[in-house]
């Protein structure tokens, strides 16, 4: 039995893919290529430094007592004392000293918590120049500067 297949001349003539032939296809369409990484380039740069950060803390709080033979012996203190270091680190004394060694310490113009630090994205830069023009120049850069505190602490609640 004799199988013949139906096959061309053309088709019996090709060349097996060579690597010449793989870069020479890929050197037309190099345009298309840069032109896809740059653009996703530019989308991962303006989200990465548009979005503002987040951030999350933990504490933990070791409470010791200063004998154990005083634990033995007084077990009425015992369960108090724990809810007893709780109510002091929630005082209203201890967050007020807190806020005045922040209100003394050189950082007082850079915290979120007086208001004296606004999120600016580290992209701003680039887009001042764009705001400008496209705000026919009324916009103000001052508009968007958090306040700066010079004055001293003042325990008072609103007082100057």
């Amino acid at each position: 039995m004799d199988v013949q297949f139906n096959q061309t001349p053309s088709e019996l003539d090709t060349a097996p893919v060579t690597l010449k032939d793989i870069i020479r296809k890929i050197s037309r369409a190099r345009w298309w290529i840069f032109v896809s990484v740059i653009i996703i380039l530019i989308g991962s740069i303006y989200v990465t430094y548009s979005t503002p950060p987040e951030y999350q803390a933990t504490v933990s709080v070791m409470i010791e007592k200063t004998s154990k033979a005083k634990t033995i012996f007084n077990f009425s203190e015992n369960d108090f004392t724990i809810s007893d270091e709780i109510a002091v680190i929630l005082s209203r004394s201890v967050a007020e000293d807190v806020v005045k060694a922040l209100w003394e310490s050189n950082k007082r113009n850079r915290l979120y918590i007086f208001g004296t630090k606004v999120f600016v994205p580290r992209g701003q830069r680039l887009r001042r120049p764009l705001k400008k023009l496209f705000t026919l120049g009324r916009w103000n850069e001052g508009q968007s500067k958090p306040p700066k505190y010079y004055e001293p602490y003042n325990s008072e609640i609103g007082g100057k």
